[in-house]
């Protein structure tokens, strides 16, 4: 998948202090951290495995996190706030 116009200006993130970008995308333009739903696939067993959201400085990292229904979601943050 690629993107193909120039991209979004990454906004500034006030409380962190630094940018976010909104897109990422490699040289030739490819999507980076983008996730694809497939209706109706036959993926086997659930994840268990619990997956981590952290947030850092600001931002979350990553910036995209796919799960399967009813797999565990920690969130966490390294911030003050």
């Amino acid at each position: 998948m690629t993107f193909d116009r120039t991209p979004p200006a990454p906004p500034f993130v006030i409380e962190g202090g630094r940018t976010q970008h909104v897109l990422y995308l490699d040289k030739s333009g490819g999507l980076q951290y983008a996730a694809v739903f497939l209706h109706d696939s036959r993926s086997g067993a659930a994840a268990t495995t619990p997956i981590t959201l952290n947030q850092r400085h600001f931002i979350f990292e990553p910036q995209v996190l796919a799960v399967h229904i009813g797999q565990p979601v920690r969130f966490t943050s390294d911030d003050p706030a």
